[in-house]
């Protein structure tokens, strides 16, 4: 058998290292790209809702009332009946007026609103809720708009989701019915980002809510 030199014996060696290099790297080039380009989770949808409690001047509750997103636009919120001016004993419940037809109001009082708005997975999981706060006092006959807090929350986040702080707030007095100062204007437009291990950020999401308190007690929500 004829023997290899050693200059021959290297040369042969280093081929089969390139040779098996090659093959590792060709194999881990095929696991990567095994890999889908896309994230896994699916983009979501939206729900909202806005729950209502009113009060009295003398603070008593009046009633509470939730409206779903399909309720979007001028609100009418819970009111007293007008033969003794108290809740009829449902919260749940709105009141008509003696004549039968639905009121506008009570004369006046305070009005606490929350809206909520909850983000969703395709498959059915709460992505997180994005909560916003308007409370008021109106009183009808004055036009007039008082003790007004507003305040938001995020709730419920899942862990592949981040905030990323406001993409607008607008907050302030406004005329409304030709009225100077009758309504308080509340905007927020946040910004949660979508962020998956391994795939990176996908998508940002903006929670709109738009809530407008009046001086006869009625409201104008937008939710998006």
């Amino acid at each position: 058998m004829k023997k290899l030199r050693l200059p021959a014996l290297l040369s042969v060696l280093v081929a089969m290292v390139v040779a098996i290099s090659s093959f590792t790297m060709g194999s881990a080039s095929a696991v990567q790209t095994s890999y889908p380009d896309v994230a896994p989770d699916p983009a979501g949808y939206w729900s909202s809702e806005l729950t209502a409690t009113v009060y009295d001047d003398n603070g008593n509750l009046v009633g509470t009332q939730t409206y779903d997103d399909s309720q979007m636009g001028d609100i009418q919120l819970p009111i007293a009946s007008s033969t003794d001016g108290k809740s009829t004993g449902n919260p749940n419940q709105v009141s008509p007026a003696d004549s039968g037809t639905w009121g506008t109001s009570n004369a006046s009082g305070c009005a606490n609103v929350k809206t909520t708005n909850t983000y969703h997975t395709l498959l059915g999981f709460t992505a997180f809720k994005f909560v916003t706060y308007l409370n008021w006092c109106y009183n009808r006959a004055n036009h007039d708009v008082s003790n007004v807090t507003h305040d938001w929350d995020l709730t419920n986040v899942d862990p592949e989701f981040y905030w990323r702080g406001f993409q607008d707030r607008d907050f302030g007095y406004q005329s409304w019915n030709g009225y100077a100062g009758a309504m308080y204007h509340a905007k927020w437009v946040g910004m949660v980002e979508n962020c998956v291990f391994h795939y990176g950020c996908t998508g940002m999401n903006y929670p709109t809510n738009i809530m407008n308190g009046h001086s006869d007690g009625t409201m104008y929500w937008f939710t998006s």
